[in-house]
């Protein structure tokens, strides 16, 4: 049987690490671990997690507070969480870049020669609200305006942070979903 003597500077600090030993006494396998303690209070990993932790559980806090409390409508009809990601996605992908009448032309669904050259068909909005007329389009985005999860500039629209946030979690909710 063999034994793995380890010193402060051979820790690797990997679960794949630690399954290849092999220890004859308790002894040695407690003079270890408190060897790689040591470590990982000297690396000061605890309180990077700890800190990590608290942030995460501050923005949850502020998200929970801030949520979309109505559905977008679009004639009448709730926008599904799909698409109200996909509004979001091409918001922020878009950012800058193109005037609100590109956006528009997206949900819309129309295909120019411009629109093709820049991607702007491949998107996931594209065609979106392709059976909705213009104006209610233009209340979407209003919608979206007044629940304070876009800005509306002279040329385009940016995500808030509120927006953002919401747009991060649904990604993460429609990545797991797939």
């Amino acid at each position: 049987m063999e034994t793995t003597v380890v010193s402060n500077e051979e820790i690797e600090l990997s679960l794949p690490y630690f399954s290849k030993w092999n220890v004859e006494s308790h002894t040695a396998l407690f003079q270890t671990m408190e060897a790689y303690v040591a470590l990982l209070n000297e690396s000061g990993i605890h309180q990077q997690l700890d800190g990590f932790s608290s942030m995460y559980k501050q923005e949850l806090n502020q998200i929970q507070k801030e949520p979309v409390e109505v559905p977008i409508m679009v004639q009448k009809k709730p926008l599904s969480s799909l698409s109200f990601y996909k509004l979001l996605e091409l918001i922020e992908l878009l950012q800058d870049s193109q005037t609100q009448e590109v956006y528009f032309q997206v949900v819309e669904g129309q295909s120019t020669n411009s629109m093709r050259q820049k991607g702007l068909t491949n998107l996931h909005a594209h065609d979106l609200l392709n059976n909705v007329k213009r104006k209610h389009i233009i209340t979407v985005f209003d919608q979206l305006q007044h629940l304070n999860l876009i800005t509306k500039n002279s040329r385009n629209f940016t995500l808030t942070p509120k927006g953002r946030r919401i747009y991060q979690l649904l990604t993460a909710k429609h990545a797991s979903a797939s």
